[in-house]
């Protein structure tokens, strides 16, 4: 039953008023999927949200602009995406909204909403002064000249690579601040506006909250053994891979789930991650590029989970309490602390060489000695080793001669001139193979522990 009042209040309260045609081609009332409910609940102001394919983030999206465009005056909505057909086929779910919505207020004895203008790539309804239109990036620049209330860009990965970051820089400077952007799209490879807002999302940076939407949040991608659909092999009880295990115990997925899973991991080789992420990073193909072994990392990225402690407004992430008499190692590696970059520590267990603590910001070079040594004394008097290249030098400096911190890591002399060891080390043609060969060692044999998902989304990314 249509309640005009909470559709004032909160327009999302009444979707079920609203109808969709299903994958089975019917007209059905619009019920949020798990998936939609989580991200109705989580909304912001600004939002991105990285997805599997057809998991009905657009079709929640349309319709609270819909039904906002029939309750808010003077409303701007309007909907971009990667290529004309996407773009009609949105549209068409608008207007699909409208024809059945008319007939529910007719039922239900409630003024019809009118449309003023209903073409191809707009709806505008003149009592309320709202408008809903419609277009391909690439086609047109949209905010110029003009303030937006309501901005969804569909598939932004998929937008034209010249013209995406200008695009959306003319979309966010029409948005007021109590507007409403939000950015979603499948992944499709490294680069491009879309990944590099995932990215700074992922790292803190970013002025958008980052939703993700695996497959395995929609119910309906399952597949029983009876299903003609299964694999001829998994028609029956199934003997799970270590990653299918890992998925598992990690997100509770049913022998059906696993099943689906396989089907569509045949179908689509190599792309399967893109179409149906399984975490934030190893979906953007990165991996096979880089440095470190793409396999393993996929593991660990399967295994991250958040900081059980946040300090410093959260610059300091803290996986594991220090424990008595255990040494640690932190290294360091300083910035300007300007926008561009960012000082970052690692907090490393000498023993198990878990990582347990992560230090990470836009921090001044003499401010970053202070949280080091903070960080130093809470973990034991760690030792820190910090890198002279560049800003290093000043972080030195304070931590020697300001704070005179007493566990400094040193090289060791390279030469029988020099009298002794310096202090802090170097990233050189010489050291840096090495440290990626020991590192790239590490991960391979899991011999490294880390559940920090920054970390390995840069790890992921690192092409040398």
């Amino acid at each position: 039953m249509l309640d005009i009042e909470q559709l004032v209040r909160n327009p999302l309260s009444q979707t079920e008023n609203l109808t969709i045609i299903n994958k089975s081609t019917k007209a059905v009332p619009l019920r949020l999927n798990s998936i939609q409910k989580d991200f109705a609940a989580s909304m912001t102001r600004r939002d991105i949200v990285l997805k599997s394919r057809q998991v009905g983030i657009s079709t929640l999206i349309l319709a609270r602009f819909y039904l906002e465009a029939l309750t808010t005056p003077n409303l701007v909505c309007v909907v971009i995406s990667h290529e004309d057909e996407a773009t009609r086929k949105l549209f068409e779910k608008v207007k699909v909204f409208h024809q059945y919505f008319e007939q529910t207020c007719t039922e239900q004895g409630v003024e019809r909403p009118t449309l003023f203008h209903n073409s191809a790539n707009e709806m505008s309804f003149p009592k309320m002064g709202s408008t809903i239109y419609i277009g391909t990036a690439g086609k047109r620049a949209f905010g110029r000249g003009q303030t937006l209330h309501r901005v969804h860009c569909s598939e932004v990965g998929f937008w034209p690579e010249d013209r995406a970051e200008g695009l959306l820089a003319g979309i966010e400077e029409a948005t007021p601040l109590d507007g409403y952007i939000v950015l979603e799209s499948t992944p499709n490879g490294m680069g491009g506006i879309f990944y590099k807002k995932v990215m700074e999302s992922l790292r803190g940076e970013g002025l958008y909250k980052l939703h993700f939407c695996p497959w395995w949040m929609d119910k309906e991608y399952a597949l029983d053994s009876d299903s003609e659909f299964a694999l001829p092999e998994d028609r029956g009880f199934l003997t799970l891979t270590p990653t299918e295990l890992a998925l598992t115990e990690l997100h509770q997925l049913t022998e059906d789930q696993v099943r689906w899973r396989r089907r569509k991991v045949r179908e689509r080789g190599y792309l399967y991650g893109q179409e149906y992420p399984e975490d934030k990073v190893s979906c953007f193909l990165g991996s096979q590029y880089g440095v470190f072994p793409a396999e393993e990392l996929q593991v660990y990225l399967r295994g991250v989970r958040p900081p059980v402690i946040l300090e410093d407004n959260g610059l300091i992430r803290i996986w594991q309490l220090p424990r008595p008499t255990r040494k640690y190692i932190i290294g360091a590696d300083s910035s300007t602390g300007d926008a561009f970059s960012c000082s970052a520590a690692t907090v490393i267990d000498a023993v198990t060489t878990e990582h347990v603590a992560s230090l990470r910001g836009k921090i001044h070079p003499d401010v970053f000695a202070d949280r080091l040594t903070y960080l130093g004394n809470k973990y034991n008097q760690a030792i820190l080793a910090v890198e002279r290249n560049f800003t290093g030098h000043s972080v030195l400096n304070s931590l020697v001669n300001r704070i005179g911190y007493p566990n400094l890591y040193r090289m060791r002399k390279k030469t029988l001139i020099e009298k002794e060891a310096r202090i802090g080390w170097d990233t050189n043609r010489l050291s840096k193979p090495q440290m990626i060969a020991e590192l790239q060692g590490l991960i391979k044999s899991y011999a490294f522990v880390t559940y920090d998902e920054v970390l390995l989304s840069e790890a992921v990314n690192y092409n040398g």
